[in-house]
């Protein structure tokens, strides 16, 4: 099924999923939508997954079928970027909300824009995230939003060098521009509210005018349902080189209309350089349930200092409930994961206390304990969750009332190395010993979620969640192999060159948290081997060879007595100057092995021009001989590499 393209249909009205021919390597998965072009969009969250896939119209969809109808066709899919219809000062539906957890504080402290940005982005590992060939894309995310943040704080703070920390703070917070619409929770539209926003948007340009400072930049006062109505102080600071008259006033958003904000004084003056606290009071009486904000305007400077507060009062009653953490894990057969916490507030966003929480499995065999199952005072309960030995998805749900929160785990089975399974990837042979920078071949059961190939420059630390360790706490060596390939059976992974001079090192498989049993691995020096490929045709195993010409020494094309044979070899050792784990070999000086290994074809010792490491290829080694001319002939003349007085198995090379 290499190259066939499964055909996902969503339809216009986004009907049931049909899928076809999809597991297969090599295979292309269109998503057939409703959509007004013919674009290609390039997805993301199918990290599970190698096949490529892509987002086209239903226009596009029909020709595809009526192609696929006649037969297999090639088709050329171009992730072209398009113009998307995007409404400016929206806060963006994956933005994380307020306020802070246990002060009530404001926060976010502002946002900055982190939707349909066009940016640099890696180009060397399709298996990464962000990638495209361009080394160009379009993405979101509030991860993109800080470096904006960051960056206009290096610019307040390139034009005043003396601001301290929380007066940069201070110019970007208080300068944001809160004009901002959200969402309800029916999916109306609505002005944000500052645990949505914060201050409001980044607006730099503002930030750069502020002369005048407040400490803190912003004001949180909490649950103020109980206890005595509470006052906070704010230092507010002149930054500017001449005196300024400035002038306080409160402005509600969400307004109250039992209590009421003062701040004293209102007006007051303050030379060159100089810093006074105001006070801002909750008078009047207990504000009624609900959730209150509004800005403290300084006015009278460059630009206005909009300082933002909060209070709230809840109503006691459950509104809704969430997970807070382990919503979805992977597990182990009877791992125990202590991280279930959900939480259950009020209509106003105010944790409820006491709060009798149930917890039931819903699929799988797996079993539930309380740390706490009663909320506290952060409307937080605990749980523990204890996997079964189904492997699979196992859903469980905590309710309270008519609330409820659903967790995932994610049974898989712990992946297991089998005995003699560790092998060199070239000769497929269990050695005695292994060598620094060689690949090795893995073999067991469970070894990685997935089937996925490497195909980028340098080779990764990790591959669909997988990892290879190499360990020696004496000589206190820990490593991790660089992988090129994984799947349920078999990881191919090269050795660390920091195991080079040790005995030996011990090895082991995770996926996640969760590891194989421990392998002690023999080393040595070097465990030369010659790759080998299959011929096609004669179905003979030969050694992986170049002419002079770089053309592929095979039967149809033979080696020459006395001419050059490029042969492509494993574990043949140190070498004079090491890449890094996992980067490419040098070509500008060549890697050279540190010691000559004796190449023998037909028996006869062969003139060796270059033993090092392939230039431009991940921990390949190369060598360049001159075929003996007196070595026989012939379609399996035998070939033998010996370095650091280990012979490699006997491989096959085609002789003239």
């Amino acid at each position: 099924l290499a190259g066939k393209i499964a055909l996902i249909d969503r339809g216009i009205c986004g009907s049931s999923v049909k899928v076809a021919n999809a597991q297969a390597a090599g295979a292309i998965a269109v998503i057939f939508g409703g959509f007004q072009n013919g674009n290609i969009f390039q997805l993301t969250g199918l990290d599970g997954t190698s096949i490529p896939s892509a987002l086209v119209n239903f226009t596009t969809a029909a020709s595809l079928r009526a192609l696929l109808a006649n037969g297999t066709r090639d088709v050329r899919l171009n992730p072209a970027f398009r113009e998307v219809s995007a409404a400016s000062d929206q806060v963006a539906s994956f933005s994380s909300q307020g306020p802070g957890i246990g002060n009530f504080a404001v926060k976010p402290d502002l946002v900055a824009v982190g939707t349909d940005l066009y940016m640099a982005t890696q180009k060397f590992d399709p298996n990464g995230d962000m990638y495209s060939p361009t080394g160009f894309t379009v993405a979101d995310g509030t991860s993109f939003s800080a470096p904006m943040a960051a960056g206009a704080a290096a610019l307040v703070k390139q034009k005043n060098s003396s601001l301290t920390p929380a007066r940069i703070k201070s110019a970007l917070v208080n300068a944001a521009n809160p004009n901002l619409t959200d969402f309800d929770n029916n999916g109306r539209e609505i002005q944000a509210s500052l645990t949505g926003m914060g201050a409001g948007k980044l607006d730099t340009n503002k930030a750069l005018q502020a002369n005048v400072s407040a400490e803190p930049s912003s004001l949180g006062f909490g649950n103020v349902g109980t206890g005595t109505l509470p006052s906070l102080g704010v230092v507010i600071t002149n930054l500017s080189n001449g005196s300024q008259n400035l002038t306080a006033r409160v402005e509600q958003r969400a307004a109250d209309s039992v209590a009421q904000l003062t701040v004293t004084p209102s007006t007051f003056s303050l030379l060159a350089g100089r810093q006074t606290q105001v006070t801002v009071r909750l008078t009047g009486n207990r504000p009624r349930a609900g959730k209150y904000d509004g800005f403290i305007v300084i006015s009278g400077g460059a630009a206005d200092l909009r300082i933002p507060y909060t209070y709230f009062v809840g109503d006691g009653t459950p509104w809704n409930m969430y997970a807070l953490a382990g919503a979805n894990f992977t597990a182990i057969p009877s791992y125990e994961y202590s991280g279930i916490m959900m939480k259950i507030v009020d209509q106003y966003g105010v944790p409820v206390q006491g709060v009798a929480v149930r917890g039931t499995v819903t699929s799988g065999d797996g079993k539930i304990t309380f740390a706490n199952e009663l909320t506290d005072s952060y409307g937080i309960a605990e749980a523990t969750f204890k996997a079964g030995a189904n492997i699979g998805d196992q859903v469980f749900r905590f309710t309270a009332g008519n609330l409820f929160a659903e967790f995932v785990a994610t049974v898989i089975p712990r992946p297991a190395i089998t005995t003699g399974g560790i092998r060199d990837a070239a000769s497929n042979d269990a050695p005695d010993g292994f060598a620094a920078g060689q690949y090795i071949s893995i073999y067991g059961a469970s070894l990685s979620p997935t089937f996925k190939v490497f195909s980028g420059n340098e080779l990764p630390l990790s591959l669909a969640r997988v990892s290879v360790s190499f360990d020696n706490p004496g000589q206190r060596v820990s490593a991790a192999g660089r992988i090129q390939f994984v799947s349920d059976g078999q990881i191919n992974v090269q050795i660390p060159w920091e195991c080079q001079g040790l005995a030996t090192v011990d090895m082991k498989v995770s996926i996640g948290d969760f590891s194989s049993a421990v392998q002690t691995l023999r080393l040595r020096n070097a465990n030369p081997s010659p790759f080998e490929y299959t011929e096609a045709g004669s179905n003979r195993r030969y050694a992986a060879s170049l002419d002079a010409n770089f053309a592929l020494i095979s039967t149809a094309n033979p080696a020459r007595r006395g001419q050059v044979a490029q042969l492509f070899v494993n574990g043949l050792g140190p070498v004079d100057r090491t890449p890094g784990n996992g980067q490419i070999s040098p070509a500008d000086p060549l890697a050279r092995t540190a010691a000559i290994p004796e190449v023998r074809i037909g028996g006869k010792v062969a003139q060796v021009l270059f033993s090092g490491l392939a230039p431009g290829i991940v921990g390949l080694y190369q060598l360049n001989v001159i075929v003996p001319t007196d070595s026989p002939t012939g379609t399996d003349v035998e070939l033998t590499v010996q370095q650091s007085g280990v012979t490699s198995k006997t491989s096959r090379l085609p002789v003239q």
